[in-house]
């Protein structure tokens, strides 16, 4: 392992590992997590990646507020960062399509590939799912993580590092896009301009919709999504609206492109 390693760990569990790490070293240290198979990587973040990093994560800060989401409760002191993209270190034994020094964005939810959902290739789904920074598994914003080869993905050299890490949020756009059928033909109401509202809106401008409206309560979230193109922006009140919102879908978003 790399010089400067203040703790190596020989784990058997993901959890373990990465927690057993975290309570150990020294603050600023650098941690060599080993002993996880050969099929996985280890992978440093600097300082300076970390404090772009921090861009991407404000939806922690309903964590802070709340200790939980969901089923999801916070016991603990909890390593944040879910939305990653790191320069690779290490790799194991058998990984053919990796090496050190390659750039990747990684896919934050580990499955766990034998249940029915990861067999049907929608591992998405998978209950026993281990997901960075959701209780109890501590999030990617460390110096160092260890991760399956086959859910970190090569960026191309005209991709940076800050744009790899959009690729997750990115993702859940074009899933919900694919899932939806948008094409030509499909006119699309966005309900949320925040990050997932915004990058869902961009997906649904790549797979071709003809129109697409945005609805928020936030004036400044709203611009935002004019200015990345929605065609029409909605302000509501945090009340809920029914029948001003259908009525300007029967007047708008329905009625026939000029």
């Amino acid at each position: 392992m790399g010089a400067g390693v203040d703790v190596t760990f020989d784990c058997a569990g993901f959890n373990k590992t990465i927690t057993t790490a975290l309570n150990a070293t020294q603050p600023g240290g650098k941690v060599c997590l080993v002993g996880m198979g050969h099929s996985e990587m280890t992978v440093p973040l600097t300082a300076a990646a970390a404090s772009k990093q921090f861009k991407f994560l404000l939806d922690y800060l309903y964590y802070f507020k709340t200790m939980r989401c969901a089923d999801f409760i916070v016991k603990e002191p909890m390593v944040i960062g879910h939305e990653c993209a790191r320069i690779i270190e290490e790799v194991g034994s058998q990984i053919q399509t990796l090496v050190p020094s390659d750039r990747v964005a990684v896919e934050p939810g580990i499955s766990c590939w034998p249940c029915d959902h990861c067999k049907l290739g929608r591992y998405n789904l998978c209950p026993e799912m281990n997901f960075f920074a959701t209780p109890p598994v501590h999030g990617s914003l460390a110096n160092q993580i260890v991760h399956p080869a086959d859910l970190c993905f090569k960026l191309p050299d005209n991709v940076s590092l800050e744009e790899g890490a959009m690729c997750e949020p990115l993702s859940v756009g074009f899933h919900a896009c694919r899932r939806a059928n948008i094409g030509p033909e499909t006119n699309v109401l966005i309900m949320g301009a925040g990050p997932i509202g915004l990058v869902t809106m961009l997906s649904a401008r790549a797979f071709v919709a003809p129109r697409i409206v945005v609805v928020d309560v936030d004036d400044h979230r709203l611009s935002v999504a004019k200015s990345l193109g929605a065609d029409d922006i909605v302000k509501v009140s945090t009340n809920i609206q029914v029948f001003s919102i259908r009525r300007f879908l029967i007047s708008s978003i329905f009625s026939p492109l000029t």
